[in-house]
């Protein structure tokens, strides 16, 4: 199985892209109002991982070519959208360049023009939205990220409800606000800035914008239509069950019994990965630690497990090479 051996990436040589050796994830900014918002990206991540000069490529990273088979990804590292792709490309031993996209949207500048991030560049084409692109290296190089019908219809179902469930635990519970958001962006502020009413104030309408749209769309589906804590995490808790179903054996590999992950694997892994706080080399607090306790859900934590075991989450060393002067 895919998950048996692996070897960790320790960084490209110079001028080389990532490539995996072993078989075996907008911000986003989509048209849901649920992903997105107005940037799609966790601020207090994004700021955070941006401080690191060695690893911002933004600027002098060399452009990629039309007849370049290299993918390029501009990301915000530790964004469970971003994630789901790297992982993607990582589990069918694609080389890749990866570079760290400007926490601000409206200061972003990609080979589209657009704000929406990840960001693909391949073969001369830019596309944004990690689904769409893994739809295009399907289309290209027969990857078989949607090998069938049902894989697609589960990568929108685990998108379409598990980002309400991050967008909540990130933003809305204060909780997870409080662990994740707000102590991540802290550590990386100025000394005269790291003050949670500061940090408060900054992120203030977009918790607003989240808990406006997620009052409308999540919370007829939740107990008595209540936004609360303990409904957000039994509605989480019903979802995984229901994915659970799909793993019929605790040898199962993939939601689907498919000889490698498809989309759907990816969409499920990074979402949990976030909730998990499991970010790799790119430190993010979990904003709801408890996503997989519990017996109930022992074959899901272990599916998870061997995922996370063959896709670490790595983010550094993997910028292009720079454009010399």
């Amino acid at each position: 199985p895919f998950f048996q051996t692996r070897n960790r990436f320790t960084g490209p040589e110079k001028g080389k892209p990532v490539q995996r050796s072993n078989s075996w994830s907008d911000e986003r900014e989509e048209t849901k109002t649920t992903s997105t918002g107005e940037g799609g990206e966790d601020p207090g991540t994004a700021r955070a991982t941006n401080t690191m000069p060695e690893e911002d490529g933004v600027k002098a990273a060399a452009s990629p070519k039309a007849n370049d088979d290299t993918i390029t990804l501009y990301v915000v590292p530790a964004s469970q959208y971003s994630l789901k792709i790297v992982a993607a490309l990582d589990s069918r031993k694609l080389p890749y360049y990866l570079i760290f996209a400007d926490p601000q949207p409206d200061k972003r500048k990609l080979p589209s023009g657009g704000k929406m991030v990840p960001e693909m560049v391949f073969r001369g084409k830019a596309l944004a939205d990690a689904s769409s692109q893994m739809r295009l290296l399907d289309d290209e190089l027969a990857t078989a990220f949607f090998p069938s019908p049902q894989a697609g219809e589960l990568d929108q179902d685990i998108e379409r409800n598990l980002d309400m469930v991050c967008n909540y635990f990130n933003y809305v519970d204060e909780e997870g606000y409080s662990a994740s958001i707000q102590t991540s962006l802290s550590r990386f502020l100025p000394w005269a800035l790291r003050f949670n009413f500061v940090i408060n104030f900054f992120l203030r309408a977009r918790r607003q914008h989240f808990e406006a749209v997620l009052t409308k769309e999540l919370a007829p589906r939740l107990k008595d239509g209540q936004l609360t804590r303990e409904n957000v995490a039994a509605f989480l808790r019903a979802e995984l069950l229901r994915h659970q179903r799909l793993l019929h054996t605790d040898s199962q590999a993939t939601l689907l019994a498919t000889a490698q992950p498809t989309a759907a694997d990816f969409a499920l892994y990074s979402k949990l990965a976030r909730l998990n706080g499991s970010m790799g080399d790119v430190e993010l607090g979990a904003c709801f630690p408890g996503a997989l306790d519990g017996d109930d859900i022992s074959r899901l934590r272990h599916w998870y497990s061997q995922m996370e075991q063959a896709f670490p989450p790595t983010w550094r060393g993997k910028r292009p090479p720079q454009v010399e002067a």
